[in-house]
């Protein structure tokens, strides 16, 4: 149907625009401009000195056929005084303003975006900036400070980018960019370029759109950029080689859009990101500060288990989770006894991730809240490399766990980050054994240690609930004697797809369980657990062969990656046993005792009220462990048995009678510990043993 637009300022500026570019810059045929009509009025009676046809999706300027496609951009009232006072700036500088990149396709994709860039094609970002502040100035409004981010040719970083805060939203405003490198150098000298130039310098079709704002037009000089953000396609606008050499960062954001938008890598990408050249480029030429804030992208989004597993099949992990280098003045072992490490662990911190989205997806209950991704995922990516330890050559009495090497230097998270990932790996493991010991036989909740289990929350505080969701995600495996059959489900999900890049899936994609009773699941599961206890993951598995996928996929993609671009797995019979009737009942249990929030727990006694206790004792880290006794007593009793203070004061002076110096006190503690932990595993063994007679006598017919 032809379309009526009421105001015509609007499609001549359009028309103009498309009859200076087709001149001027010469086009492919392919080349494609979107007439908007948001900020027009579009009307079917309008009056006849007023009314222009468009009676086809073409336009014919001169012998080229270009393009043209309707297509509703929804600004916000911010966007629209944003772009108005842009515009009114740039009344003195001629200048052409277009928002480039994420903002384009954001809105394309019927979503907002606060990422406003503004591309300039006469000038660099500082000088408009300077521009706009002046326009501010005549409006009598609010003027701001101009940021400036220097540019850094060494770290692929080429443009000098200045930033502004307009209207309470931020902007960033850099020039076109074109490009020329000398014969002696790797480093470009950047100028001021056209449109399509900076099109195709971009790092991916779908993020080289443009928004023009004076002639409200979306551009897609690439001529690809429209057709793959409707196909879903990853594609780079220049040959990937090129482009990822340009900036090797953009491997990992290719990554990134991939997992966030289920979209199709393009093979010719996939092959050029795989090559050495291009993982050279990315381990030497990228600041760790950069590969973590992609990275940090990625796990926020919501697959971050398709994107880890194209990390691993583009053999990129030794990359973003980087080791020392041998210059760091460091050695690596392990915790272990042999103090042997070995490598090669990238596929275990895959399948442990992705186990963590399966468990989410189907038992979301186990994470009350479950916003902090990044330490989430991070901390189930990196459990493989819990036991290795880093001692630096200067300070040998001082390992640092790996973990903590990883998150802070490799990938330059700050240092919370690093020891919030140390304490869900900590309490990950506390838990396993929990779950192993205590949930033999029947797996009574009485057997639990209320004191062990107190601590463990205490220490990881809020994020105990994060250390068990990757608990589950590890026992689902560790307990299943036949676990690497979750490959053939891999397969299985990849084969019977019918289209393996496929955007959305139902939950009728997802395998379903067996049909094996619960009773021969249980059965199965405490026999596994009765002979295991958490073992080490220090042994590497191969990963799935490629040549198993299936024929539609991109040559390289393991059949891992390729199940994946499905919704997340199911969870097998077994699985949904442990993980209902297990770790399900274990946060229960936990909930109803009192335990959760006991990280605000504090002592009933303070350390005033200690020190009057021992007047003649000088002051010392006796103190320290004295109060650490008492919240251990605190934690071993449920809160309406919980004794007085006075009970308290009373119990510590007849405990430490006569303990007159810090060394004794201390080791009256250590003795009281001792004491505790033999009355609690001879009221285990003997519980343990009661219930043994009891299921022989049930499986034998003896009444007892």
């Amino acid at each position: 149907s032809p379309l009526f637009i009421h105001d015509t300022k609007i499609l001549r500026k359009a028309l103009v625009s498309l009859r200076t570019t087709a001149l001027l810059q010469r086009p492919p045929p392919a080349y494609n401009i979107l007439v908007l009509l948001s900020r027009s009025k579009v009307t079917t009676t309008t009056k006849n000195n007023n009314r222009i046809v468009m009676k086809a999706a073409k336009v014919q300027i001169g012998n080229e056929i270009v393009a043209a496609h309707t297509q509703d951009i929804k600004l916000t009232g911010v966007e629209d005084r944003i772009f108005d006072t842009l515009l009114s700036a740039s009344s003195l500088s001629h200048t052409t303003l277009r928002v480039a990149g994420g903002w384009v396709r954001d809105k394309m994709l019927g979503k907002d975006s606060k990422d406003i860039d503004i591309a300039l094609d006469n000038m660099f970002g500082k000088q408009f900036a300077e521009l706009v502040n002046k326009e501010l100035e005549k409006q009598g409004a609010t003027v701001h400070s101009i940021g400036v981010i220097q540019s850094n040719p060494e770290q692929s970083k080429h443009l000098e980018t200045a930033t502004m805060r307009l209207y309470d939203q931020w902007i960033d405003l850099v020039n076109l960019r074109s490009e020329e490198y000398s014969a002696d150098s790797r480093i470009p000298s950047i100028q001021i370029g056209t449109p399509e130039q900076d099109a195709y310098r971009r790092d991916l079709t779908i993020n080289a759109l443009f928004y023009n704002i004076n002639t409200n037009t979306i551009e897609d000089f690439t001529g690809r950029g429209i057709s793959d953000l409707k196909q879903g396609v990853i594609r780079t606008p220049l040959p990937p080689l090129t482009t990822f050499l340009d900036d090797p960062l953009r491997i990992l954001r290719a990554i990134r859009f991939t997992s966030r938008y289920m979209y199709k890598i393009e093979q010719e990408l996939y092959t050029a990101a795989s090559s050495d050249v291009a993982r050279e480029a990315l381990r030497t030429k990228i600041s760790r500060e950069r590969v973590g804030v992609e990275l940090s992208g990625m796990l926020k989004g919501p697959r971050p288990d398709l994107a880890l597993s194209l990390l691993h099949d583009l053999g990129l992990y030794d990359c973003v989770f980087a080791f020392p280098p041998s210059s760091a003045n460091m050695r690596m072992e392990t915790s272990r006894s042999d103090h042997s490490f070995e490598p090669g662990l990238e596929y275990e911190s895959v399948k442990t991730v992705v186990n963590m989205v399966r468990v989410l997806s189907y038992v979301p209950s186990l994470v009350s809240d479950p916003s902090n991704r990044i330490v989430l995922f991070l901390a189930g990516a990196l459990w493989p490399y819990r036991e290795a330890l880093l001692f630096h050559n200067k300070k040998p009495q001082r390992p640092r766990p790996l973990i903590h090497y990883i998150v802070g230097e490799s990938l330059k998270l700050p240092t919370k980050t690093a020891d919030d990932c140390i304490k869900i790996v900590t309490a990950t493991e506390s838990i396993l054994s929990f779950v192993d010991q205590g949930w033999q036989s029947k797996r009574d909740p009485t057997l639990w240690d209320r004191r062990r289990i107190g601590l463990m929350i205490r220490a990881a505080g809020p994020l105990w609930e994060y250390a068990l969701a990757l608990a589950l995600s590890i026992d689902i495996r560790l307990h299943d004697p036949q676990y690497d059959l979750y490959r053939d489900q891999l397969l299985t999900a990849a084969s019977s797809s019918s289209s393996s890049f496929s955007s959305s899936s139902s939950s009728s994609d997802h395998p379903t369980s067996t049909s094996t009773s619960e009773e021969d699941v249980e059965s199965s599961w405490a026999s596994s657990s009765s002979s295991s206890s958490a073992p080490s993951t220090y042994t590497s598995s191969s990963s799935p062969s490629p040549s198993a996928a299936s024929s539609s996929t991109i040559s390289g993609c393991s059949p891992t990656t390729t199940a994946l671009y499905s919704a997340p797995l199911g969870l097998a019979a077994h699985e949904s046993f442990i993980a209902n009737k297990v770790y399900s009942t274990f946060k229960s249990v936990v909930e109803e005792s009192g335990l959760a929030g006991v990280w605000d727990e504090k002592p009933r006694l303070s350390g005033e009220e200690v020190i009057t206790l021992f007047p003649k004792t000088p002051k010392g880290d006796w103190m320290t462990a004295v109060m650490q006794m008492m919240m251990e007593l605190q934690l071993s009793q449920e809160q309406h048995h919980m004794p007085r203070n006075v009970a308290f004061r009373a119990f510590i002076r007849e405990t430490f009678a006569g303990a007159d110096s810090g060394e004794e006190i201390k080791k009256r503690v250590a003795q009281l510990r001792q004491q505790y932990e033999k009355a609690r595993t001879e009221a285990w063994t003997k519980q343990i043993g009661e219930y043994s007679r009891v299921n022989y006598a049930h499986d034998n017919g003896v009444n007892i």
